[in-house]
């Protein structure tokens, strides 16, 4: 016997229990780790998961349900508030964005920074520009290109303030891929697990024209997840060899 088709009335009904329980969540995860859910941000964060619940295509997130959304993608996104001065003004880059996260929420909380977006898959691209165009935002650029190409190219080398990637890949070959983004003064700020913390090697980083400037560590409430987003300031120009082809990265990674 075939099934009933769902009707409407209960697609809209499942939508609204997904954002009112997705923003229930982040409510709570934002307070949870000592951060300000206002009332503008709820909005805009609203928009998103209306427009990721109506996505017809495959979901770049890994997260389905509304409560690991809010948590796991959306409020650990927000931790880069609790490192002081890591927002400032200039260009941003958000490296291997995916669904748009961390990269959505700097410039949520700076509205005036210019973001681009960037994933080598195209799929994560439509996704971005389908919300991007949805949404209102300006000053944000979706670029589908493979990091440690772009990243020797003239136009993105050395031209950005800072470069923020949550779970894009291990933190060595992140940061081969994403030092030859940041200018000189500029920052990386990478999302890490707490174990991630002692992979991180100074003489690596030495080689990349890095240097670490701290671990800002916290947990994710409701779920207990401990998080770290490490800060990593360029203080000298990345040697064009680097970064390497992706294929060399993973086999001999630097750290």
């Amino acid at each position: 016997m075939a099934e009933k088709p769902e009707r409407a009335e209960e697609v809209v009904v499942d939508e609204e229990r997904f954002l009112a329980e997705g923003l229930e969540w982040f409510r709570k995860a934002m307070v949870g780790i000592g951060l300000d859910p206002e009332h503008a941000l709820q909005r805009k964060v609203e928009s998103w998961l209306r427009y990721f619940y109506r996505w017809p295509g495959r979901r770049i997130s890994g997260f389905s349900g509304a409560k690991e959304v809010a948590i796991k993608l959306l409020a650990d996104s927000f931790g880069i508030a609790l490192v002081p001065g890591c927002v400032g003004e200039g260009r941003v880059l958000d490296l291997g964005s995916g669904n748009g996260w961390p990269g959505l929420a700097v410039k949520l909380l700076r509205e005036e920074v210019e973001l681009v977006l960037m994933d080598s898959r195209s799929r994560a691209c439509d996704f971005l520009r389908g919300f991007v165009a949805s949404s209102g935002f300006a000053g944000v650029e979706v670029v589908w290109r493979r990091g440690e190409e772009a990243a020797k190219d003239g136009e993105y080398r050395e031209k950005f303030g800072l470069v923020t990637s949550r779970a894009m890949a291990a933190p060595g070959i992140v940061l081969e891929i994403g030092a030859g983004f940041v200018e000189i003064g500029g920052k990386v700020a990478l999302w890490l697990s707490p174990e991630q913390k002692n992979l991180v090697r100074e003489e690596a980083l030495f080689q990349l024209g890095l240097m670490v400037c701290g671990f800002r560590d916290y947990v994710l409430p409701e779920i207990g997840v401990g998080r770290a987003i490490g800060i990593f300031r360029k203080v000298a120009p990345t040697p064009e060899r680097f970064p390497r082809r992706y294929s060399a990265i993973k086999k001999k990674p630097l750290m």
